[in-house]
């Protein structure tokens, strides 16, 4: 019996061991047969092309990681009219409903998540889904739909670059960007924009720039590595919508510096081996292979959900990358030419592609190697910001053959001691910054940094309005603009005021590529764009320069240097007339400081200068750098021409910007004496021969001022300039 009894026992227990195996093999492939698409929906049943269409797909079975490739993977291949197939992935996503509860945004899910396959079709026709879902590689379940698209929607299509160097819709119209940086909420999140972009559409923008930052659309970051927050996503698509109801063109900025920072946003990255990621310091991620794909699994997310997007103009792959920890240049132009050619071959709709640095310098090689687009300038502090602008941009599109846009620019880039945009409450620095960048051959504006600080608290769209208005009707791409060609009609023998020149720093902390400087009578200055603001001593040789400044003193004056701050290890400022030394003034530090720009000396230094043509000298043969807020020539300059000309012409069209040389918003924040210039003629060329009108232009007010005739002959024509002390335009065009 106790035999018998052991093996019914043993029987027993192969039994339940058989079972729970065959169990367990069924419950895997029952999980396996239930994961299966259930239904495939279109949103919109009459489309029109470069409508936006969302294939809604539900799947039935348990998904335990949806954003686990090898557990599911739902594609799309899409086959367009002309038989042409774009392949693009499904996203995940979850919709909500938002609500503001005591000034803070609060999203509640609705429903259950789901995913989708977004695009936009560009052709009429009849077009074909077919939608699969994969396990492992393994393809479990596939269903398609059939729809027609008729007629145009409209929305012009998506944005392309024209071998002008300017934008244009795919329907043939032409873009031209005019707009700001608003890259991120407040608690109030996504009701911030609809303010934003109700003042920016009211106000004649088109354009904006977006950050993927940590604290706000942080789709990578608050989950983690690989996952994706469908939050922060769905915050996202609600902002491209609206910019796209309110005819705003976005560029989005995937990665910011501070990401890459280990005081700033590194210690929650979820790329930290501290975090589960498969890097340990801020450089590996630009080399890390792991790293690397994680970051392209990413590109893949956002190109499913907002490739569709005809309003989105450009991925930026960063923000002034040059600041993260240990750059190094090389790695990052191989990891921006790996990241560019993957986006691109993953992008059926071809979007532009896009990068930025704090320094022009240190983009250097990823610029001329990287394939990219476009190439961007963020210039901050420039005390004249016209003339920095435009020289900067005329410098970046020769040096590196691309088109230039400025992404980020400002009259200063602190937010913390009283910074100098809080004093410059008409929004000088805004102006300056829109006009100089339309006449010098930007395919956009410049691109104010301060958004819910200083242009939505201090109302200063109106900038924009004035600028969008003075442009309408202008179709950049085709009009075969070049730098206008324009020339005084100088009298010397004339009783002209004397006046002075101030020269305004515009380089920051790299090496000027000129460091010669001649002053025309008009007040005009050759390499203006190429200026130091940093003199630099023996610390920093490969730094170092010494500006030379040559003009013609039609009586005897002063030579000044404005010098702002001094750095801890001291300086010494030498300055030097026709090749002999006058002054050498010793800067000890005086605040503990290294800040260029705290004020520290604020303090006048100069020479005196005999009537005649001279070349003076400044240098630093002291330890480390001072800063210059402006060098300043008494007595070389006839008033009346101390103004400046921007402008873009062809041979039956001109516009112009024209801008007192002492109009700008250090001048106007320091309360100085703005003179009375003009009264005097200019001779415009390269123009055909006929009858023209000439329209002159408020720019505050966006309103003409006048209406005249002139006659162009021998493609040459002469204009009266009339007197004024800021600014006006000008178009010429042939008459009707």
């Amino acid at each position: 019996m106790r035999g018998s009894s052991l093996f019914l026992l043993f029987l027993l227990l192969v039994f339940l061991l058989v079972t729970s195996y065959f169990f367990y093999l069924s419950r895997f492939s029952s999980k396996e047969e239930l994961i299966r698409l259930e239904s495939i929906t279109i949103s919109n049943k009459n489309p029109k092309v470069y409508d936006m269409l969302d294939i809604n797909i539900k799947v039935s079975g348990k998904v335990d990681d949806p954003f686990d490739e090898n557990e599911i993977n739902i594609t799309s291949e899409i086959t367009f009219p002309n038989k042409e197939v774009v392949r693009l992935p499904a996203f995940y996503y979850q919709d909500y409903s938002r609500n503001l509860v005591n000034k803070k945004e609060v999203l509640t899910p609705i429903g259950d998540p789901f995913w989708k396959v977004r695009f936009t079709p560009i052709l009429e026709g009849n077009y074909s889904v077919k939608v699969s879902l994969y396990k492992s590689r393994k393809l479990l379940s596939f269903s398609s739909i059939i729809f027609s698209v008729k007629g145009y929607s409209s929305n012009g299509g998506f944005v392309r670059m024209d071998k002008s160097g300017y934008l244009k819709l795919e329907n043939g119209s032409s873009l031209f960007l005019i707009g700001e940086n608003v890259c991120w909420y407040s608690s109030n999140g996504t009701y911030d924009y609809d303010s934003w972009f109700g003042k920016m559409n009211g106000n004649g923008e088109n354009y904006a720039r977006i950050w993927l930052a940590p604290w706000a659309f942080g789709i990578g970051w608050k989950e983690k590595l690989g996952h994706y927050n469908l939050e922060e996503a769905w915050k996202l698509d609600y902002v491209m919508d609206l910019a796209k109801e309110n005819g705003i063109y976005v560029m989005l900025c995937l990665v910011n510096h501070g990401q890459l920072i280990s005081q700033d946003n590194w210690r929650d990255n979820p790329y930290n081996s501290k975090n589960g990621g498969p890097i340990s310091s801020p450089e590996q991620f630009f080399t890390n292979t792991e790293a690397k794909e994680y970051f392209k699994k990413f590109l893949r997310y956002l190109v499913a959900r907002y490739t569709s997007y005809t309003n989105l103009f450009a991925w930026e792959l960063f923000n002034e990358v040059d600041l993260t920890d240990n750059y190094n240049q090389n790695n990052v132009a191989e990891w921006h030419s790996e990241m560019a050619s993957y986006i691109r071959s993953i992008d059926p709709y071809k979007h532009l592609v896009t990068t930025s640095f704090s320094s022009s310098s240190a983009g250097d090689l990823i610029w001329r190697q990287s394939n990219l687009d476009f190439a961007q300038l963020h210039t901050y502090g420039p005390k004249d910001l016209s003339e920095a602008i435009c020289g900067q941009i005329s410098s970046m599109k020769t040096y590196y053959n691309l088109p230039v846009l400025v992404g980020e620019f400002a009259s200063d880039w602190r937010w913390f001691d009283s910074p100098y945009y809080y004093k410059d409450k008409e929004g000088v620095e805004i102006h300056e910054g829109i006009w100089a960048s339309t006449m010098c051959g930007s395919f956009g504006t410049a691109m104010l940094w301060w958004w819910d600080n200083y242009i939505d608290p201090f109302n200063l769209y109106y900038h924009y309005k004035a600028l969008k208005d003075f442009l309408n009707g202008i179709s950049f791409y085709n009009s075969n603009f070049s730098k206008l060609s324009y020339e005084f009609v100088v009298n010397e023998s004339l009783s002209n005021p004397l006046g002075n020149v101030k020269v305004f720093p515009t380089v920051g902390w790299s090496k000027p590529k000129f460091d010669f400087f001649e002053i025309k009578l008009w007040g005009e200055v050759t390499n203006s764009s190429e200026v130091p603001t940093f003199v630099q001593g023996k610390y920093h040789e490969n730094l170092r320069t010494e500006p030379k400044f040559k003009a013609k003193f039609f009586k005897e004056g002063k030579f000044v240097v404005h010098v702002n701050s001094v750095a801890t290890g001291g300086a010494t400022l030498d300055i030097y007339l026709d090749g002999v030394k006058i002054l050498s003034k010793s800067l000890p530090d005086k605040d503990g400081k290294n800040d260029g720009f705290a004020n520290e000396y604020n303090e006048d230094f100069s020479i005196d200068v005999p009537q005649g043509v001279h070349e003076i000298k400044v240098s630093n043969s002291g330890s480390d750098w001072f800063t210059v807020d402006y060098f300043e020539l008494e007595n070389v300059l006839l008033v009346p021409y101390n103004f400046k000309i921007y402008g873009l012409n062809n041979a039956t069209f001109a516009i112009s910007w024209v801008k007192s040389r002492s109009y700008n918003w250090f001048n106007v924040i320091s309360n100085a004496t703005l003179e009375e210039v003009g009264g005097v003629k200019v001779r415009l060329s390269n123009l055909n021969d006929g009858n023209y009108t000439l329209e002159l232009y408020d720019t505050y007010k966006g309103e003409t001022i006048s209406v005249s005739e002139v006659r162009v002959v021998d493609g040459k024509v002469t204009i009266d300039i009339p007197r004024f002390k800021k600014d006006f335009a000008l178009k010429l065009y042939p008459k009707k």
